[in-house]
């Protein structure tokens, strides 16, 4: 079955284990993957009945705002908090806090911000909502439709309406969900979620070319949605338009490369056009199904133990490892959550965001981790790598002899070292 996502109403602005300490676990993701050198947001407004939060309240609500945008769980939470403290009585940062504790997996917490929030302002836009989406999470299905039901009373959206009908669905009530998507397609007839669990629905039923409809409603709310595209392409070969279906399905396996759907549909296309590099494309899906069984493993143990460093680390790597880095990015700040200040994790994060082109990111955590710790040999090293990648050779040199200077008991530095300048003498030993 299709998995239900979750749209959350986010905030008052607008809708392989490692060891857990010890540098040479940590090895450096800009060596090992560029060798040498190298349930959704929501946009609806929601305002508080109460009060207006102080100016201070409202600085930290927004910065914690940003930082949940960026997916800086851990930093975010210590604002959001800092806003309850500056504001004990206004609900906006109360449903902040709420949203980043769901990011982290945390539930509970989650669960406990929501319900102060409807204390505060029992009909506060977007609460109801978020707390079905808990109650979803924690798969209490019936508390999930009364929740969404209670957000429909108050605020009748297309949102709700489509949390109701996921709802209906994993409870295996085929027409209620039905009945629900097109009930929040009468309210906003260009919500593309609708559409898209519309086309699962009809898919699952074997109504293929009402199926494709949907899925095209979607895509052209959201040209640019993979999963959207993926839909249409699958549709588009279950319905025998293969030639039509490719464009669409190589443009999901070009930027996400992990995605089992798409190049098995990609092969089978081919095959139905009588292309020779079906089979090769069929063998590569095989691939990616079994290296993703693994990531899907850890997902669903990351998910059941929230408070597990170990758990979050393992998913992250593997993550990173099949070119998921945007995923690893958010697993690695929800473990950033549980350790703060671990070195490196923050050299892991920085090095993603080198990764992701995010260069002025990266940089800037690299030297927060320097200005920590100026002997962190990982750190230096990484530096001296992408110095030297971007043609800045002097500063190259200077980061990479503090690297090796400083890792020479670290196996990923000395492998570095070696592969650079060859055998030689053992590095100095660190002060």
């Amino acid at each position: 079955m299709t998995r239900t996502t979750l749209h959350d109403i986010a905030s008052p602005s607008r809708p392989r284990q490692r060891p857990a300490a010890g540098r040479a676990g940590w090895l450096l993701i800009l060596v090992m993957s560029v060798g040498l050198f190298g349930c959704g947001r929501a946009d609806v407004p929601v305002t508080s009945p109460a009060p207006s939060p102080s100016p201070e309240a409202q600085r930290l609500i927004r910065q914690a705002q940003e930082a949940l945008e960026r997916g800086h769980y851990a930093a975010g939470l210590d604002l959001a908090n800092r806003a309850i403290e500056q504001a004990p009585a206004s609900p906006v940062p109360y449903l902040l806090r709420g949203r980043l504790a769901f990011e982290l997996g945390r539930l509970d917490q989650a669960r406990a911000d929501y319900e102060r929030v409807l204390a505060l302002a029992p009909d506060y836009e977007g609460a109801w909502h978020n707390l079905g989406n808990v109650a979803f999470r924690q798969r209490r299905y019936r508390e999930a439709l009364r929740c969404y039901r209670n957000e429909l009373a108050h605020h009748p959206a297309a949102r709700p309406w489509h949390g109701l009908g996921g709802t209906y669905e994993v409870l295996g009530q085929a027409d209620s969900a039905r009945w629900a998507y097109t009930r929040a397609l009468a309210e906003d007839p260009g919500y593309a979620p609708a559409h898209a669990a519309l086309a699962d629905r009809y898919q699952r039923e074997g109504d293929f070319e009402t199926a494709l409809r949907h899925a095209r409603a979607a895509l052209e709310q959201a040209p640019d949605d993979l999963a959207y595209q993926y839909r249409v392409g699958l549709m588009l070969v279950r319905t025998g338009r293969p030639d039509e279906a490719l464009p669409l399905l190589r443009s999901v396996v070009e930027r996400q490369p992990w995605h089992y759907g798409a190049w098995f549909n990609l092969g089978q296309a081919l095959q139905q056009l009588g292309d020779p590099s079906a089979g090769e494309v069929l063998a590569r899906a095989e691939a990616v199904r079994a290296e993703q069984a693994v990531v899907e493993r850890l997902e669903r143990e990351a998910r059941t133990s929230p408070e597990s460093f170990a758990k979050q680390v393992e998913l992250a790597d593997a993550l990173r490892r099949s070119g998921r880095l945007a995923d690893a990015l958010q697993v690695y700040h929800r473990a950033l959550s549980l350790h703060p200040g671990h070195l490196g994790l923050l050299n892991n994060l920085a090095t993603l965001y080198l990764q992701q082109g995010d260069t002025t990111e990266a940089l800037a955590r690299y030297r927060d981790i320097l200005r920590q710790d100026s002997t962190f040999a990982e750190t230096w090293l990484n530096l001296g790598l992408h110095y030297a990648r971007t043609g800045r050779t002097r500063a190259a040199e200077a980061a990479l002899r503090k690297a090796f200077r400083y890792g020479a008991d670290n196996p990923a530095v000395q492998a570095v070292r070696q592969r650079l300048l060859g055998p030689g003498p053992p590095a100095p030993q660190r002060d």
